[in-house]
């Protein structure tokens, strides 16, 4: 898993969409909600559980990304 953490703080690190998208490539899938958008990048399942990186993305461009974790199905 410290691979995948090393990664977010990675993609945290960027200073823009665009150095985003050039340093980590275009997510898998997009998801609108409410006032942003979801940017899905899938990293796995371990121990039953499906880990993946979502950058929420925001009308101005600025976005936040985490690790998302969810029991798998």
């Amino acid at each position: 898993m410290k691979h995948w953490e090393k990664r977010v703080l990675a993609m945290r690190g960027a200073g823009s969409i665009d150095e985003l998208v050039r340093r980590h490539g275009e997510p898998h899938h997009k998801e609108s909600a409410p006032g942003m958008e979801i940017w899905h990048y899938p990293l796995g399942v371990d121990a039953g559980k499906l880990f993946s990186i979502h950058a929420a993305v925001f009308p101005d461009r600025t976005f936040q990304v985490y690790l998302h974790v969810e029991p798998e199905k």
